[in-house]
């Protein structure tokens, strides 16, 4: 992986030519497009107007000679400020693409079945979450450990929840601690009306999520082990209108919940 400065200014949005220019200009101090296009392989009017877009983007700052100098601003005050206004824009762009990509979209009828699988902890999220914000009647979910890395996903998509009967059981579990933090999880628990802890089971709790959407939809994620702090292998499956399956979402899970409350194994954060 290159982890040199200018991949990483590119990361943040900025083109290879402006990454270049901007690393020359930080080194420079006060100078002007003709002076560092000598430095680069750009041109003198290509440089020039790198700048500009360097000054517009809050990076660097012009002084009023002839010819125009420029100066790079303090890269710990400007990068985050850039940033800023870069994830304000993103949020914009991300809005009117939802609108407008949306008139594109058209969902399965509800009544195809099938099975559908996806590998790896973004896309098993992504579905998690899509089904969970589909649900129009009722939701049973377990869940066997909550990453770091979609907590704020789970936090929205169950936010956006109106009307249902959503229903959670966190099992505490104690083998993937690095992987969870239990803040995050009292964050969650205020997002759902029905949040139980599961406070001790006879077995060691599996790194699984169980998630019943209506009486149409199962929805498993399986973790295999931590790296790094991270979960790995993480492989998910979607059942969708399967007559036995959907048996157990709508008559199983509600037993299940009811079981727990009866050996009060429930409890509170």
């Amino acid at each position: 992986m290159n982890n040199s400065p200018g991949k990483t200014l590119q990361t943040l949005g900025l083109t290879e030519a402006e990454a270049s220019v901007y690393l020359l200009l930080l080194g420079e101090g006060l100078t002007t497009a003709g002076r560092l296009a000598k430095a680069s392989p750009y041109s003198r009017p290509k440089v020039y107007e790198i700048l500009e877009k360097l000054v517009h983007m809050g990076l660097a700052e012009t002084y009023p000679t002839r010819p125009i100098r420029f100066r790079a601003l303090d890269p710990e005050l400007a990068i985050p400020s850039y940033m800023r206004v870069k994830h304000q824009e993103l949020r914009r762009a991300e809005e009117k693409l939802k609108r407008i990509l949306r008139e594109y979209y058209t969902e399965k009828s509800a009544k195809e079945s099938g099975v559908f699988v996806n590998r790896g902890l973004r896309k098993s999220i992504l579905k998690y979450c899509d089904l969970l914000r589909s649900a129009e009647e009722q939701v049973f979910t377990f869940l066997g450990w909550v990453s770091r890395d979609e907590i704020d996903q789970l936090i929205e998509a169950f936010s956006s929840i109106d009307g249902v009967d959503v229903n959670v059981a966190y099992f505490r579990n104690t083998a993937f601690k690095e992987q969870i933090r239990e803040r995050d999880v009292e964050r969650l628990s205020k997002a759902v009306g029905n949040f139980y802890f599961v406070n001790r089971l006879p077995i060691d709790n599996p790194p699984v999520k169980f998630l019943g959407v209506d009486d149409h939809s199962l929805h498993i994620t399986f973790g295999d082990y931590l790296d790094d702090g991270t979960m790995k292998d993480v492989v998910s499956v979607h059942y969708h209108n399967i007559p036995v399956i959907s048996n157990i979402v709508s008559k199983a899970f509600p037993e299940y919940f009811r079981l727990f409350a009866k050996l009060r194994i429930f409890g509170g954060p």
